[in-house]
């Protein structure tokens, strides 16, 4: 018999036993409840007996992908939420997971540390997910009521309403381990775009040229005397919600690209003649304080 985690009940699809058991090891010792499938067939056996709030899928596997699968739940299980993991990363791979539904991606080798808290992300917009299933009857300062009841608790509440009712840039600031990212996603799925991507990226891990060629894309006339050209992971989230971590960390070059990004709602692209139109929602976080930042010249 299959009893419920407290923590969430987990399904492990990989066609490796070593990688199932060693995610099913330390999960179920994190208090996860654990299942694991060696293919997507499988996989399917166990979702249609049991439900599922978050699956852990290989990319490649023989027979049928990760990718198919993942498909397959977002477009049939809305309370499974799916998270990817590969031996062969890459950025269009990274691209067409995130395209396709799942929340998180994650490359092998990876640290236990890395995917607990990769779990741990998508488990905690799978809680958020709960609370606003009742947005109809609720607004968003009932339905965040729920989570405290302090007078800071509810000023944070106030300030999550009133970005949800705008929809305009949002900064949070606050030290490492606030619950920044929380309000981040309070704010994207208690608004309009609750059914649209939401992604989040650590600005301080991002080189600047990486982020320039990945994430605005660029277009190229002169490789081979062809045209070529890659679109940023910036246009896969258009109509959806960015969360950029630690923005004070992006090179200032960068950052004078996004605002003028906000400022037009564009997106322009290296090599590439005039702008494209873009409707997304930027959040941004910072453990330190811009305006005295920019004041002292930082």
């Amino acid at each position: 018999m299959i009893t419920a985690s407290p923590k969430g009940r987990l399904l492990i699809v990989d066609d490796s036993a070593d990688t199932r058991e060693l995610l099913q090891r330390n999960l179920t010792a994190h208090g996860y409840s654990v299942l694991t499938a060696s293919n997507v067939a499988e996989a399917l056996r166990i979702m249609d007996s049991v439900g599922i709030d978050l699956v852990i899928t290989d990319l490649k596997m023989p027979g049928v992908s990760g990718l198919d699968l993942v498909r397959h739940i977002k477009a049939n299980l809305k309370d499974t939420e799916v998270m990817m993991i590969t031996g062969y990363p890459s950025v269009e791979g990274a691209v067409a997971a995130v395209k396709s539904g799942a929340q998180e991606y994650l490359s092998k080798p990876f640290t236990v540390e890395e995917l607990l808290t990769a779990v741990n992300h998508v488990m905690e917009k799978l809680n958020i997910r709960q609370f606003t299933s009742e947005k109809i009857e609720h607004s968003p300062v009932q339905l965040l009521d729920m989570v405290g009841n302090s007078k800071a608790m509810q000023n944070v509440i106030k300030a999550i309403s009133k970005a949800v009712a705008s929809m305009v840039a949002v900064h949070i600031m606050g030290e490492s381990g606030t619950g920044k990212g929380l309000i981040a996603k309070a704010i994207h799925f208690t608004s309009s775009r609750a059914g649209t991507p939401f992604a989040s990226i650590d600005c301080g891990s991002i080189p600047e040229e990486y982020f320039d060629r990945y994430y605005f894309g660029y277009t190229d006339e002169n490789v081979l005397d062809k045209t070529v050209s890659l679109t940023g992971f910036l246009q896969y989230l258009d109509g959806g919600t960015l969360y950029m971590k630690e923005i004070s960390e992006l090179p200032f070059t960068t950052q004078l690209k996004l605002v003028r990004m906000l400022e037009e709602q564009a997106l322009y692209q290296t090599g590439m003649a005039g702008a494209q139109a873009l409707n997304f929602l930027i959040i941004t976080d910072s453990s330190r304080n811009l305006q005295m930042l920019a004041k002292n010249g930082v």
